[in-house]
């Protein structure tokens, strides 16, 4: 285990528009504000998109398992945001639920927002908490 002591900094409330890519939005909004790391609270719909639902299989490094979705889905979401070399780097884990079904996984590449998705982003101030890319894991962790 890691940790690093960090303090809240700004918070900001944004709301990303029907048609917009949600992770292109939320890239461009913390590239915008100067915000080197934050956590983000999603509410919304998305009409579709794509998420890593787990590895394809129990081994390091992790292949991830891609799920694409359609047709308006429900969401909740939660995120850290960092920068991974030099560029912003979003890490959101969404519950997306549409009639009985559900989805949970890592949001990644496209998600088009359906009417709405409203974000709660809270800025935290720290010093130089980045991804670095694991070989082992084959994923990008938090460097502390």
């Amino acid at each position: 285990m890691r940790s690093a002591l960090v303090r809240r900094g700004r918070s900001y409330i944004v709301r990303f528009d029907h048609g917009e890519d949600l992770n292109s939005g939320l890239k461009k909004f913390v590239s915008e504000n100067s915000i080197k790391t934050a956590t983000v609270t999603l509410l919304g719909a998305i009409e579709k998109g794509e998420l890593v639902t787990g590895p394809e299989r129990p081994v390091l490094p992790a292949e991830p398992h891609w799920v694409r979705f359609e047709n308006v889905w429900e969401l909740f979401g939660t995120g850290i945001i960092t920068f991974k070399d030099g560029e912003v780097s979003l890490h959101i884990h969404s519950s997306l639920g549409k009639d009985s079904k559900t989805l949970v996984g890592c949001l990644r590449k496209e998600a088009m927002v359906f009417v709405t998705v409203e974000a709660f982003i809270q800025e935290i101030i720290t010093d130089g908490m980045t991804r670095e890319f694991d070989a082992t894991s084959g994923c990008s962790l938090l460097s502390l």
